[in-house]
């Protein structure tokens, strides 16, 4: 039974963080590409 509750303590735990981690990820990656955006516009800008 201890088993059984870990396993499932385990699945909420990943259940919560993977579409977190997703998340962050995409806007993270979009503030980067932003960041690249305007260090581009300030080089054409020179």
């Amino acid at each position: 039974m201890d088993i059984l509750m870990t396993i499932l303590k385990i699945i909420f735990v990943l259940m919560l963080c993977v579409p977190i981690f997703f998340v962050a990820k995409s806007l993270i990656t979009q503030l980067i590409d932003e960041f690249v955006k305007q260090q581009k516009r300030k080089k054409d800008n020179r």
